[in-house]
């Protein structure tokens, strides 16, 4: 196991290195946007404002602007440690 010291060492067990898959992610995303996505929906067809396509997406761009926030703070976090030992 190489991690960037001039000291190598020799481990018993197991190794776990992260992954990070497309699909898991997207379906995160999906499952959080899903109760924005439900009212978007209702608001505009249900609840008979069909030409109400603002106020219908702001709960929408609340929770896609979080979670892109959210996202960046974890990325950037996960790479600049892992940048320290390369």
């Amino acid at each position: 196991m190489e991690m960037g010291y001039e000291k190598r060492e020799d481990l018993w067990g197991i190794f776990a290195q992260e992954r990070r898959s497309f699909a898991w992610i997207f379906s995160y995303f999906m499952l959080a946007m899903s109760p924005s996505m439900v009212f978007v929906f209702t608001w505009m067809f249900a609840w008979g404002h069909e030409s109400d396509l603002q106020c219908a997406s702001v709960p929408l761009a609340l929770t896609v602007s979080l979670l892109a926030l959210f996202v960046g703070v974890i990325w950037s976090d996960r790479t600049s440690a892992w940048d320290d030992y390369s």
